[in-house]
């Protein structure tokens, strides 16, 4: 018997809310606060993915927030002090995806915009 394909791969429209940019210090203790598992790489920038959604009906993913933070060098993983109740934290960081690639691409093509060095 054969079996038939249904597999399609495409990118969905993305609308991003808002774009931030912070340290990594701050991006890192909000990322723990919010039980984030991972943070993004690529290009000398880390990422953080807020809260996201997509909807099949227009097929759309929709993110509220993005914040960005120079990081010059690709690390694995980042440490840093915290604060009582979490007072080390470990988050690692794994290089973009193509879709995150384009995303931080086309964030990068509006710098003005969002105020980025």
């Amino acid at each position: 018997m054969k079996r038939k394909n249904n597999v399609e791969i495409r990118k969905p429209k993305i609308r991003i809310f808002d774009v931030n940019m912070t340290s990594i210090d701050n991006m890192v203790w909000c990322a723990a606060v919010r039980e984030k598992q991972t943070l993004i790489w690529y290009k000398g920038y880390l990422m953080c993915i807020d809260d996201q959604k997509y909807e099949r009906e227009d097929d759309t993913l929709y993110i509220s927030c993005i914040c960005l933070a120079k990081m010059p060098k690709y690390e694995k993983i980042i440490e840093k002090p915290g604060m009582a109740p979490i007072n080390v934290i470990k988050i690692p960081v794994v290089k973009a995806s193509d879709l995150e690639k384009d995303i931080i691409e086309e964030i990068l093509k509006k710098k003005k915009l969002y105020r980025i060095e």
